[in-house]
């Protein structure tokens, strides 16, 4: 299973910032579930919050961002062959800092 924590600041916490929450806010869930049962399963989704009232230190985001998108790499599917993929630009909008990525081929 691939287990991924998206952080909003530090993993030590020494980072003051987060994601703050409007008064409406709309979520969204990402996740691959795959069953290698030839059976139907009952699956549960376990998440944590952790918040302060009102609004602290430097907004966080998250995006996705990849080259091409992971099933159009070139040799995506054969492990230990080198591969090489260049986007197009990518204009960033704002300055900020990366705290958190991962890769999302295997």
């Amino acid at each position: 299973m691939d287990e991924f924590t998206t952080w909003y600041t530090l993993p030590d916490g020494s980072m003051d910032s987060g994601y703050y929450i409007g008064r409406n806010p709309t979520w969204a869930v990402q996740g691959e579930v795959i069953n290698y049962l030839y059976e139907p399963q009952k699956v549960y989704l376990d998440v944590e919050f952790e918040y302060l009232d009102g609004r602290h230190g430097t907004d966080s985001m998250t995006t996705i961002l990849t080259v091409t998108g992971c099933s159009a790499l070139p040799g995506w599917q054969t492990k230990n062959k080198e591969s090489r993929t260049t986007s197009g630009d990518f204009p960033l909008l704002q300055d900020g800092t990366i705290i958190s990525m991962r890769k999302c081929c295997y």
